[in-house]
């Protein structure tokens, strides 16, 4: 035990350590009202004063919420017939780099789907898939290409954000502009 403690002073293991004590709590449309108001009133108010939205989405995890707002974002912009000048960047962070593989990857189990709303469509936003018995959903393209998953340890950032982030914490929403 002794040794173990040693190496893990030492710096070995660190991204295990960091794995095995962080939340990884997440799911897709995991608070409906926040996203519903998000897609429903935030971006109908917001878009017309300024037609580029940042959000930063801190504590990511695997991805799911960034895809949500990803996804409640393109659906706003389409029923809004929003011109292709009005654009999104989501930077999602988290400090799990194993969860952050499994965002960049966008791939997840494929009852996920059953949180998704009605107006969630298949083919739009995210396809299905079989591999090897087991049945998947990928989150497409255009979704995932509005989001740059990032390694950071949101206790040491030095403000290396700018202001102007329509911020997303998961369980807290705080609209800042």
């Amino acid at each position: 035990l002794e040794e173990l403690l040693s190496e893990v002073e030492s710096g070995s293991f660190i991204e295990e350590f960091i794995s095995s004590f962080t939340t990884n709590q997440t799911s897709f449309f995991r608070e409906a009202t926040q996203f519903e108001d998000f897609h429903n009133r935030f971006l109908r108010e917001n878009f017309p004063f300024s037609n580029k939205l940042n959000v930063l989405c801190a504590g990511c995890s695997s991805g799911e919420e960034a895809y949500t707002i990803a996804i409640c974002y393109l659906y706003a912009k389409n029923i809004m017939r929003l011109p292709g000048t009005y654009s999104l960047k989501i930077t999602a962070v988290d400090i799990d780099i194993e969860r952050l593989k499994t965002a960049k990857d966008g791939v997840y189990d494929a009852q996920n789907a059953d949180r998704f709303p009605l107006w969630v469509k298949e083919g739009v936003y995210f396809e299905r898939f079989e591999q090897k018995g087991k049945k998947y959903i990928k989150i497409k393209d255009d979704v995932k290409n509005l989001i740059s998953f990032e390694k950071h340890n949101l206790s040491s950032i030095k403000s290396n954000f700018k202001t102007g982030f329509f911020t997303f914490v998961k369980k807290f929403v705080n609209f800042a502009f």
